[in-house]
This record gives C-alpha cells, structure tokens and sequence, in this order.
C-alpha cells in the first residue's frame, strides 16, 4: 500500500481510495473547520455571503469539499477531542460514524 502526505492543493484532481483530513488552522475568527463549518457537519445548506467576516468561511468550505470529495471508499477527519465536544459533539451520527 502506498501511503501519500500532502497538503489539500496536491490533491485536486486527483481520486483517492482513501483520504484522513487532519483538521487546519486557518486565517479568520473561526479558525479551525469543525468550528467554521459546524452547521454544515450538522447537515445545514451553506449560504454563500461575500460579507465582510466571510471569505474566511468561504474559502475553508472551499477547501473542505475539495479535500473531503477525493475519497471513493473512505474518509476520515481527525478533530482535536476539545473542539469536537464544543462544536460536534451532537452530529448526527446516523451520517458520521464517531471514533
């Protein structure tokens, strides 16, 4: 098996079997994805808005669907245990199997 690290540009494009996702700082207020994306993990549409504040929230949706839509058998996203008991700990777990 043959195991690739790389950043979320090196990947677009490209079908993966399999992809882990470790959760990134990011520039803005929200900085992290499970909290500047916890309504959509939660299954809410997002709303694009170019308002000032957003392209910050823009821009981390932008690189989640592209690093979490590589995968054709399995994804994994790895969220330090403290933000995802503030921001996921009631994802719908009928979605995401929780590890």
């Amino acid at each position: 098996m043959e195991v690739q690290i790389g950043t979320i540009h090196s990947v677009k494009g490209k079908t993966l079997t399999a992809v882990l996702y470790l959760e990134t700082f990011y520039q803005g207020h929200d900085s992290y994805e499970s909290k500047s994306l916890e309504n959509q993990f939660k299954k809410e549409k997002f709303i694009e808005s170019r308002n000032t504040g957003k392209a910050y929230h823009i821009q981390s949706a932008k690189m989640v669907y592209v690093g979490f839509s590589r995968p054709t058998d399995l994804l994994c996203f790895a969220v330090y245990r403290d933000r995802f008991n503030e921001c996921l700990s009631d994802i719908c777990t009928d979605t995401f199997e929780i590890i």
